[in-house]
C-alpha cells in the first residue's frame, strides 16, 4: 500500500532546480508514495516558475507524471489579505 504524501508547491520547484536534492529524491525516486497536488498550489508552481525562468512544459510534464491532483477553490486570497506585505504571491 503507497503511503499518500501531499507535496507543496516548494518541493516540486525544488525539484525542478536540482536533480540531487531531497525534494527531486521525494519526487522521482520513490516508488513507495502516492503523491498529491491541490490545484491551487500547481497554479502557484505556475508563477513562480515563471518568475524564475523554469521551463513550464517540465513543470507540467512533472505533475502529471507522478502527482494526483486535487481540485480547491481558488478562494484563498482572502485569508491571505492581512498578510500581503509579508508574502510575493498575496
Amino acid at each position: 500500500m503507497a503511503i499518500p504524501v501531499f507535496v507543496d508547491s516548494d518541493v516540486i520547484i525544488s525539484s525542478l532546480m536540482s536533480s540531487s536534492g531531497a525534494a527531486h529524491l521525494l519526487i522521482h525516486a520513490t516508488d513507495g508514495l502516492t503523491l498529491t497536488v491541490s490545484t491551487v498550489s500547481i497554479k502557484e508552481c505556475a508563477r513562480v516558475a515563471a518568475r524564475l525562468g523554469l521551463d513550464a512544459a517540465r513543470l507540467t510534464s512533472l505533475v502529471r507524471r507522478r502527482c494526483t491532483v486535487i481540485s480547491l477553490k481558488d478562494s484563498y486570497t482572502a485569508p491571505k489579505s492581512p498578510y500581503a506585505r509579508y508574502v510575493q504571491d498575496a
